[in-house]
């Protein structure tokens, strides 16, 4: 320590110790520049250390901000399989490097104020002090509560105990909580192939057992048509032999359906109740009754499908069927006659009646799909697809128009498999309806009678429960559209026997589709980083001022006791050449003398004694006796050689 008697207020040359090359045993002193005595004792160590902190935390920060929006990293691979289960690799994510970022951290800065205390305390042994200040300086370099509680006493110790504090308790948490990973999903186009036939099969659909001859409908389903109902009323998902799609997909795929053509018409309609024909004009002369034996004009909904011939041949037999969609509904408002005292004695609703008149034909168009191979807790289901809702089933484009046979293989007589009419017939029992409003008769309770063919019709209605129940109060009513649901059931019908005529002789057709994957992302919360980077610098920058007047020591120092008893005179230390030495070049000198803490008779005043423990070299003769050495001395601390 030798220029711990050197020193001055101001700029001074510092003292290097160095050894005469002629006498090794002698050691001499000679000045050296400033500029050579700052540089020399730099403590680079720890510039390295707190340098490799700032790179850390910074490097951890574009990890953090470049990996933002990013799919999650996967935590293992696959690498083989042994006796038939499955090895994986674990992978480092981004978790694990930020653990790691925050140990290194941590250790680094702890090692760093340590160098830093140490040289702000030899710091203060330059400047003078008491020996209470040199202790109270000791503590706050070593206990956190006592950096803490300072008070006014508070110094460049304190100030970096607690600044490394910080950044061992805060740095880290906050950098872990500025990653999370948050559901998403990925897009992708991706190739997908699927079997689906492209055709109805002949006699696929129904039996026919009237003349085929003028294309009468079916009589009853097939039971593979059976099958395909079963699953339609039932709503069991369509499963098509698909490959490629691996999540949510969406596009176009090809396969049997029916393009419609349609004419619409809106004319003006007037109910008016009555209790027979002659008293309504506008249905005078009308007696055909329809199923409900009322007026067929009194319908004010309606949905009638029928078979199409379409073409025949010189015998005038049916080569193939189109299909008729007619669909009425009407919207009314009430408009009553009453009596001068308030009775009503006649019931009127005008409005508008809009009837919808398609023919349907049988083609292979593009349906606009969704296939889902995956469940809601991210496992991997069978294929299941469905029409897209969103679409408009009016814009289903056709590839090609189809002219299907009549009939099957199987006919006998005048029975036979039909192809298409099977479809006619289904769709009678699923919206075949109409739903009538009959004679007006005044004093009753229901002065409406109300007649409605299948319940589907009531669907339709745009009606309140309580209108519902009062419905034969009032003839106004107001009805929706059904034929895009009409539409859009005929073609999944017809999907469904597309997937389920198809065999191992169907072709496999390839499409491009977009794929949707759930996946997690990650999410950098700017918040969370910036107060890890800020809490990191902060700490760094309370850490610095502690190395301040490193040029004053002029060697390296530490807080080993060895060293500290040195500084502090103690006996069992002394050396000729101990001067100007570190702990290391301390112990070259005296590291092998044999030393014991005993207690040590000293003089008090005239002929008083007193005992006091102390640390003596055992081979001084003015040292008391000391035991001979125990084997156990080296577990319990003891001398030993």
């Amino acid at each position: 320590m030798a220029d711990v008697s050197n020193e001055k207020k101001g700029p001074s040359v510092g003292i290097q110790s160095t050894t005469d090359s002629s006498n090794p045993d002698t050691e001499t002193q000679r000045p050296v520049s400033t500029a050579k005595k700052y540089l020399y004792h730099i403590p680079w160590a720890s510039a390295a250390e707190l340098l490799v902190v700032v790179l850390t935390i910074v490097g951890a920060v574009v990890l953090v901000v470049c990996i933002d929006g990013k799919e999650q990293w996967p935590t293992s691979i696959h690498v083989g399989t042994i006796r038939g289960r499955e090895l994986r690799m674990s992978l480092i994510t981004p978790a694990t490097i930020l653990s790691i970022a925050h140990s290194i951290i941590a250790l680094l800065i702890g090692l760093a104020v340590k160098d830093g205390i140490t040289m702000a305390w030899w710091r203060r042994t330059l400047v003078g002090g008491t020996v209470k200040s040199l202790d109270q300086d000791y503590r706050f370099g070593t206990s956190l509560k006592t950096a803490l509680l300072a008070g006014k006493e508070i110094n460049i110790i304190a100030v970096a105990t607690i600044g490394a504090a910080i950044a061992a308790m805060a740095q880290g948490p906050l950098m872990q909580r500025s990653l999370t990973a948050k559901l998403s999903t990925a897009d992708s186009s991706v190739t997908m192939k699927a079997q689906i036939a492209d055709e109805i099969p002949p006699g696929y659909t129904g039996v026919n057992l009237g003349s085929i001859t003028y294309g009468r409908g079916a009589s009853f389903y097939t039971n593979e048509f059976s099958s395909v109902m079963k699953n339609y009323t039932d709503r069991i998902p369509m499963e098509p032999i698909i490959s490629g799609c691996n999540g949510t997909c969406t596009g176009l795929i090809r396969a049997p359906g029916w393009v419609p053509v349609c004419t619409v018409s809106t004319v003006p309609y007037q109910y008016s109740s009555f209790n027979t024909d002659t008293q309504n004009p506008d249905k005078a002369g009308d007696l055909n009754n329809n199923s409900s034996g009322l007026p067929s004009g009194s319908d004010v909904f309606s949905v009638l499908f029928s078979d199409v011939p379409s073409v025949g041949d010189a015998n005038n037999n049916i080569v193939w069927m189109q299909m008729q969609l007619d669909v009425s509904y009407t919207s009314l408002q009430q408009l009553n006659d009453t009596n001068a005292d308030g009775t009503v004695t006649s019931m009127n609703c005008n409005g508008t009646k809009t009837t919808h008149s398609c023919t349907l034909s049988p083609a292979l168009i593009e349906y606009p799909i969704i296939i889902n191979t995956q469940q809601a807790n991210g496992s991997i289901q069978a294929p299941v697809v469905q029409i897209d809702p969103s679409q408009d089933p009016f814009s289903y484009k056709p590839v090609s128009y189809q002219n299907l046979s009549l009939v099957g293989d199987d006919v006998t007589g005048h029975s036979a498999t039909v192809t298409t009419n099977g479809l006619t017939l289904a769709l009678k029992q699923l919206y075949g309806s109409y739903f009538t409003l009959g004679p007006f008769v005044n004093n009753t309770s229901n002065p409406l009678e109300v007649d409605v063919y299948n319940p589907i019709a009531a669907t339709y209605l745009n009606a309140t429960d309580e209108e519902f129940v009062n419905i034969g109060q009032t003839c106004a009513v107001q009805f929706s559209n059904p034929t895009p649901d009409i539409i859009r059931a005929l073609n999944e019908i017809t999907l469904r026997i597309g997937l389920g005529a198809t065999n191992r002789t169907t072709p496999v057709a390839t499409y491009t589709v977009l794929q949707t994957k759930p996946v997690n992302r990650y999410k950098a919360t700017a918040a969370y980083w910036a107060s890890s980077l800020t809490i990191t610098l902060l700490s760094i920058a309370m850490i610095i001022p502690s190395f301040y007047g490193w040029w004053r020591l002029g060697r390296k120092v530490s807080l080993n006791p060895i060293e500290m008893a040195e500084a502090f005179n103690a006996p069992v230390l002394q050396h000729q050449d101990a001067i100007h030495k570190d702990a290391d070049h301390l112990l070259e000198l005296v590291g092998e003398r044999k030393v014991k803490y005993v207690p040590v008779e000293h003089e008090v005043g005239e002929g008083s004694v007193v005992q006091k423990m102390e640390i003596v070299d055992v081979a001084d003769p003015a040292a008391p006796a000391v035991a001979s050495e125990d084997r156990r001395a080296k577990w319990v601390g003891g001398w030993h050689t």
